[in-house]
């Protein structure tokens, strides 16, 4: 494998499961860590306008889960079977409907912002407990799914740490605290490696 080149924000945000991730299968890897501005003047490097992008074996992921399933699937975070894909897109596909509610909301400023950002809480009271159901409904031993740490208790981690951060103002930072999404949580907090990369990578 040749050495990936992952850009980005410097900021945890979509980036961080990546990172954690390729640092986890002790794939040594650059950031290369851009501007807002960089992001919309550079459309050739930047396909779709988006990041993160990753370079890896010659070839560019420009779409998010896309750059995660492979990564995943490499270091043994995803397991390639039909089943575990699938589980894994349910909960990045379930994050994601908040990311979409929430993202527009950081163009927003004053009153306009304050009023989305009260929407998306009320969403999110209802859409996280429906998240906790599904993950319950998996049947993981100790883990989202199955008895060994996935792609998808990192997934429920970044997201958590993101929201219990208390940097979104308006948004409440207990919307993720349901048992099941906390067991991920801590799943990945007690894994060696990853709890290597918060100390190095997230801890102030």
């Amino acid at each position: 494998m040749s050495k990936p080149v992952l850009h980005y924000f410097p900021v945890p945000g979509r980036g961080l499961p990546i990172r954690m991730a390729l640092f986890y299968g002790g794939i040594d890897f650059d950031l290369k860590e851009i501007t807002f501005a960089e992001l919309k003047a550079d459309d050739k490097t930047y396909l779709f306008g988006t990041v993160p992008m990753l370079e890896i074996d010659g070839m560019k992921f420009t779409q998010w889960a896309a750059q995660l399933i492979y990564v995943g699937t490499k270091v043994g975070l995803l397991d390639p079977a039909p089943l575990e894909v699938a589980r894994f897109l349910e909960v990045h596909c379930a994050i994601e409907d908040f990311y979409a509610r929430f993202s527009p909301t950081l163009k927003l400023s004053g009153e306009e912002q304050a009023k989305a950002r009260a929407e998306l809480n009320e969403f999110s009271k209802k859409h996280f407990p429906k998240l906790e159901a599904h993950v319950a409904s998996f049947g993981g031993q100790g883990f989202c799914f199955g008895n060994k740490l996935t792609l998808s208790d990192i997934m429920i981690y970044r997201t958590h740490h993101h929201i219990s951060s208390g940097v979104i103002d308006g948004v409440s930072t207990d919307l993720m605290d349901h048992p099941h999404l906390l067991r991920s949580v801590e799943a990945v907090k007690a894994d060696v490696k990853c709890k290597e990369f918060i100390d190095r990578f997230l801890k102030k």
